[in-house]
């Protein structure tokens, strides 16, 4: 009686890892506040990316987002002006999550990233940079989550003063 208990909670334990922990395809959407250190309010971005999950503790993925926000700047004539500064951020990163065996599961994730920028009235401009994540994660389903993060980057690894920091929600989905 005590091994069939204690083997059907071994059983019972598995079955709810895997569940949740499923290797395979997924894909990601999310949705952010948005904010630098030269920022007027915070701006917005919205990202889709995808990756593949590798066992129960880590995964690799690439995304893509485009981002909006309001930066106040002075003239020649030393008066204030508003412009719109718009990025296109590309990454790919690596993330390990914690306690995957849990319905509520931290996680850290990591990775290069190109920032293609545009302040308006002028060019486009791109450069190297790297961000890093941490959150939790909701488990939604057998193959879905629900994300909450906060994330910090640095567009230029040449100048670490411009930081940003993203904070957001997000949902993911698994396929098969």
């Amino acid at each position: 009686m005590v091994r069939r208990m204690i083997l059907a909670l071994i059983v019972s334990v598995v079955a709810a890892a895997t569940a949740f922990a499923q290797q395979g395809w997924y894909v990601r959407v999310s949705g952010s506040g948005y904010s630098t250190p030269d920022s007027v309010g915070t701006g917005y971005m919205v990202s889709i990316g995808g990756g593949y999950r590798f066992n129960q503790y880590f995964a690799a993925g690439a995304g893509v987002g485009f981002a909006q926000y309001v930066i106040e700047v002075e003239d020649e004539e030393g008066n204030a002006e508003d412009l719109n500064v718009y990025e296109i951020p590309a990454y790919i990163g690596a993330r390990v999550y914690i306690l995957p065996d849990s319905a509520v599961c931290p996680f850290v994730e990591a990775g290069p990233a190109a920032y293609f920028v545009k302040v308006e009235g002028e060019d486009w401009t791109n450069s190297w940079g790297a961000y890093l994540e941490g959150g939790v994660r909701f488990r939604v389903g057998r193959y879905g989550g629900v994300d909450l993060w906060v994330r910090y980057s640095v567009p230029d690894v040449e100048d670490t003063e411009q930081y940003r920091i993203t904070y957001g929600l997000g949902g993911s989905f698994a396929g098969r």
